[in-house]
């Protein structure tokens, strides 16, 4: 009305708001209750963290291992008093078809169970709905591996990814064949679509040609179209995750062949090996989907060290801000991770191993 708390009327310059005292009353109201307003998933005594498990009519046995091992970590983790005195309890949801019908799933199994995040989430194969899934819903979700990672396509608010995917194991390739074989080789890419790899390659000085003419072929299409490549290549890199059977019954053939890994195909850090065994014990998992349950690990870690610097007032958008400000997390079995406003992989180099030979991988990074 104009008139301050001690009755004397506002200046001609000071704004007024035409409201009724039952609007002023319910906005007042509200303005008082802000401070106990939070995100999903949040409540005094717990925070509700969501995982998408590996689809279960694909990869039932994988995803169960990173189920129980995630549930022991979870356990562990309350009986040391959890985060700020709030316990995690994890929903999971192994959502299976189709890349729609899984982002559908997806869809579904927030709006039922209201995470605060999605965490340890298996992306890959609905990798684009699952990113525009976590931006209509405003979640936060932290995939552990996808080898098509959106992150480098189109960076996305609430999606980050956790290692380099094809096109960064393309473009460490790149950079292994500059020195390790020499630009003056010719080099063809066989890709199922146009990547950064062919620029990075005429960047680093080699002639980009087609197949048939090309002594060196980075590989990164369909693991089917690669035993027509082996006849021909005299150097053949590609990701381990495309590989074909048929590269390891080559017998005497000439042919180098080169493998990137975005973790470590051997020689985890001691101590996080020690804690993994431990809890892999405890959970009673096999050892056969170790990666897979590396990634899972690392990406809860990567969350607790973003729920302690955002504090015990958490917010999904607190949690985000806090990812872009780590610097090298160390979790012993993946590589160093860091993030960014612009840089929402956290670690984008490969490790890269000659296929039959003794040599210790060489870590390759094209940040």
């Amino acid at each position: 009305m104009g008139i301050g708390a001690d009755g004397i009327r506002l200046g001609a310059a000071m704004p007024r708001y035409r409201m009724s005292s039952d609007d002023m009353g319910a906005l007042l109201s509200y303005v008082k209750e802000l401070d106990g307003v939070t995100d999903p998933g949040v409540s005094e005594s717990s925070l509700r963290i969501g995982v998408l498990l590996p689809p279960a009519d694909v990869l039932p046995e994988v995803g169960a291992d990173i189920r129980a091992l995630l549930r022991t970590w979870a356990a562990d983790a309350n009986r040391a008093g959890g985060i700020f005195g709030r316990s995690i309890e994890l929903a999971f949801n192994a959502p299976a078809g189709d890349s729609k019908t899984r982002a559908a799933a997806a869809g579904q199994f927030i709006q039922r169970e209201r995470p605060f995040a999605l965490v340890s989430s298996f992306t890959d194969g609905a990798d684009v709905e699952l990113a525009a899934l976590a931006e209509e819903l405003r979640v936060p979700l932290f995939a552990t591996m996808t080898m098509h990672p959106q992150s480098s396509v189109a960076p996305n608010r609430y999606v980050r990814d956790l290692v380099a995917g094809i096109g960064e194991q393309g473009r460490a390739l790149a950079r292994f064949a500059a020195t390790r074989i020499g630009t003056s080789k010719r080099v063809a890419v066989i890709e199922p679509q146009q990547s950064s790899v062919s620029d990075e390659l005429r960047r680093l000085g080699f002639t980009v040609t087609t197949e048939g003419d090309a002594e060196v072929v980075i590989f990164l299409g369909n693991p089917a179209a690669l035993p027509s490549v082996i006849a021909s290549a005299r150097f053949l890199l590609l990701p381990a995750s495309l590989a074909h059977p048929a590269l390891f019954d080559r017998r005497q053939s000439p042919m180098k062949v080169y493998l990137s890994f975005p973790i470590a195909p051997e020689n985890p850090g001691a101590e996080a090996m020690a804690r993994y065994r431990r809890l892999a014990e405890h959970a009673e998992v096999t050892r056969r989907h170790q990666v897979s349950q590396f990634a899972a690990l690392s990406s809860a870690q990567l969350l607790v060290a973003a729920l302690e610097c955002a504090g015990r007032e958490v917010t999904r958008e607190k949690l985000l801000d806090c990812v872009d400000r780590v610097t090298r997390l160390e979790t012993g079995l993946v590589p160093p991770l860091t993030y960014g406003l612009n840089r929402h992989i956290g670690s984008t180099g490969s490790f890269i191993v000659e296929l039959q030979s003794d040599q210790a991988p060489v870590w390759v990074d094209p940040g």
